[in-house]
């Protein structure tokens, strides 16, 4: 089945994978192009520089528009071999809520030294201060040091996301990051989101070990492709 229906695919998408799924915060309305369905998966197609493609489900069908693509890493070899695989990424979504605020819960706002901060602790980060996505910027203290830091922000599905995640190298291991992933839940709440999502390389195991641990859900684990 297709369907060039923002609402049908993202039916599909409900009636298959539950809420939240990966479709609801990668696939806005407004670069929609078509979703075609099989018996247990579905290919979204978007703009994106060209035309991107997201697969849902083990068995979907890879169009050959796509020239940039994810799919579940469980998908058949068969269906991705003429392509070059250039990364591996998890998504995970959890509800919001309301938490106290803690005194080592910072707002942060100095563009400058979050960009430093990011550069020197999180350089791969894809989301930098002056990006019109970005709600806030939250950080956590530790002796009245900022050791860790991570944007809220809003993508163009309108879905919320928690974006370039960084913890300063000597604090790593000590808890931060959980504090840090905490604090951006109740803020998210306060800011009017119901839920949150994220994206993070699937090889960062410490990194999803802390985001299970607070209890963001896997939506998917995913390859990215690329046509020659």
């Amino acid at each position: 089945m297709q369907t060039t229906s923002f609402e049908q695919a993202q039916a599909w998408a409900l009636e298959l994978f539950s809420e939240p799924n990966v479709a609801q915060f990668w696939i806005p309305r407004r670069n929609f192009v078509q979703a075609v369905r099989t018996q247990d998966s579905i290919s979204f197609t978007r703009t994106d520089e060209g035309l991107y493609g997201l697969a849902i489900g083990p068995h979907p069908i890879i169009p050959a528009q796509w020239n940039r693509f994810s799919v579940f890493k469980t998908v058949p070899k068969a269906l991705t071999e003429t392509c070059t695989l250039t990364g591996q990424w998890a998504a995970y979504a959890r509800t919001t809520e309301p938490g106290t605020n803690s005194p080592d819960i910072r707002q942060l706002t100095d563009e400058v030294w979050i960009k430093g901060f990011l550069e020197t602790h999180a350089p791969e980060s894809s989301v930098l201060p002056g990006n019109p996505e970005i709600r806030e910027w939250v950080g956590i203290a530790h002796e009245d040091e900022v050791v860790a830091i991570a944007a809220i922000t809003e993508w163009e599905s309108g879905e919320c996301m928690i974006s370039s995640v960084g913890t300063a190298a000597p604090f790593r291991g000590q808890g931060f990051a959980k504090k840090l992933m905490n604090a951006v839940i109740h803020r998210a709440f306060n800011l009017g989101y119901s839920r949150l999502g994220l994206a993070v390389m699937s090889k960062n195991l410490p990194a999803r070990a802390v985001y299970e641990a607070v209890g963001f859900v896997e939506m998917g684990d995913f390859r990215y492709f690329e046509r020659d």
